[in-house]
């Protein structure tokens, strides 16, 4: 899908019936991560149901707060500002390794917070004194497609998870939730492909609301709780005061660089989908909001935020790149961060319906990665460059954590991560060990 066939690009307006729905729909995908990850990287890091609670509860406002901000002052897309695949995969990484070397967790929330702090500060002077123009030029074709493949194929053992309900925290294969999991998907995509005009541009809702019903009569889901507790605002400074620590300072540093790969891919492939170009300045402007984005998830003890790569499959699903949808969306998920009674309604959702929006998503996200690759001459250099970036990083998906134990915590953050090993590659190789030779005139 390209913006010739988009039902409604940026600046058009769907009519009123159609906007509520659609964003209900964004607030659907927006809750797939924000109820789930943060659970997930809570539990790593030591923190106890309430606090995980209340975690989840703070995702959710900040990231309708500064996916609002991002419409208005940053990259002005309706990309959803969210959380960053590295940096909960490398927290999840230090949580487990903590105890191994004898740090204790409470110290290492504490370092975290002053990570993402420094971190937010450096994004925030890459943009305001426009440096970012020095290094756009590594995000080749090559890079953007290795870069959106990786992240693709590194999510799928997470969705095969989710769909055989083993996921987070392991079990045995739920049947009753493979079939609820099989049977979502295939409404949604018999929707999306033999369905035209409004119907088809609302099969996500479609089949995560029946998904839904199915599930609590089929007693897959519990019905939802209500809270007791009326409102509850985010709370400064919950995981205690920063920590400077220096090994993890430098891991979360590199972490935060090469997230703005994320960020780049992101603005640059949604504008195209739209059939704009992202100037430098949009860039920047998105830098420095993602930059204050991260100072406030060290303040408010929050996973780093980055432009969400796969609002891009989103609006290739649904069809709706509007801002007036997203804009409603992002408002009701920060509603959703203020008021736990409303929030609990929509986490009570099936992790098996949240992971089928996820393949979804990332099915159309793969599209984009091979439409990068069409861009790429696939010569020889090009062939070892894409071919072994992809090979190895995709092969360390495969290699079980314990092989690492003995590590350093600093190159097992980076070595166990697939996506960041393969971006990594590519780039060396195309910047630095295979550098593309300029012809001479006339040869």
């Amino acid at each position: 899908m390209n913006e010739k066939t988009l039902l409604y690009r940026p600046e058009e307006l769907p009519p009123a019936g159609k906007t509520a729905i659609y964003s209900l729909q964004w607030v659907i995908f927006s809750l797939t991560v924000c109820a789930v990850i943060p659970g997930v990287v809570g539990t790593g890091l030591g923190l106890d149901q309430t606090e995980i609670s209340n975690f989840i509860q703070r995702t959710f406002f900040f990231c309708g707060l500064f996916s609002i901000l991002q419409l208005y002052f940053g990259h002005r897309l309706p990309i959803f500002e969210g959380i960053g695949a590295m940096w909960y995969n490398v927290l999840i990484i230090i949580g487990s390794v903590a105890p191994q070397i004898g740090k204790p967790l409470a110290e290492v929330r504490g370092s975290i917070i002053f990570a993402m702090l420094l971190v937010g500060l450096i994004y925030i002077l890459l943009g305001a004194f426009k440096l970012l123009k020095y290094i756009l030029f590594i995000f080749t074709p090559a890079v953007k497609g290795t870069f959106f493949l990786l992240m693709s194929l590194q999510i799928s053992g997470s969705i095969m998870r989710g769909m055989l309900g083993t996921w987070p925290h392991g079990g045995t294969i739920n049947p009753a939730g493979v079939l609820l999991f099989i049977g979502i998907a295939g409404l949604i995509i018999w929707i999306s492909l033999k369905q035209k005009g409004f119907l088809q541009s609302i099969g996500i809702f479609i089949g995560a609301m029946f998904g839904w019903l199915i599930a609590i009569v089929a007693g897959i889901s519990d019905p939802p709780v209500l809270s007791k507790t009326l409102i509850s605002l985010p709370e400064l400074l919950p995981w205690g005061t920063p920590q400077f620590d220096p090994g993890l300072l430098i891991i979360l540093l590199v972490v935060g660089f090469f997230t703005l790969s994320n960020l780049v891919t992101s603005v640059s492939s949604f504008s195209e989908l739209v059939g704009q170009k992202a100037s430098e300045n949009d860039f920047n402007q998105a830098t420095i909001i993602t930059g204050i984005g991260n100072v406030f998830a060290g303040f408010f003890a929050l996973i780093g935020f980055v432009p969400f790569a796969s609002s891009i499959g989103f609006a290739r699903v649904t069809g709706v790149a509007a801002r007036r949808p997203f804009l409603i969306g992002a408002v009701i998920l920060m509603l959703l961060g203020l008021f736990p009674a409303v929030g609990l309604l929509f986490v009570a959702i099936p992790p098996q319906v949240g992971f089928v929006v996820i393949l979804i998503m990332f099915c159309q996200l793969l599209s984009v990665a091979f439409d990068e690759y069409r861009k790429v001459i696939f010569d020889n250099r090009n062939g070892f460059i894409v071919g072994i970036s992809l090979l190895l990083g995709v092969g360390i998906m495969f290699i079980p954590p314990e092989a690492m134990a003995l590590m350093p915590l600093l190159i097992k953050s980076f070595v166990g991560n697939g996506l960041t090993v393969g971006l990594i590659i590519c780039v060396l190789l195309e910047q630095v060990l295979l550098p593309e030779r300029k012809k001479e005139p006339g040869r």
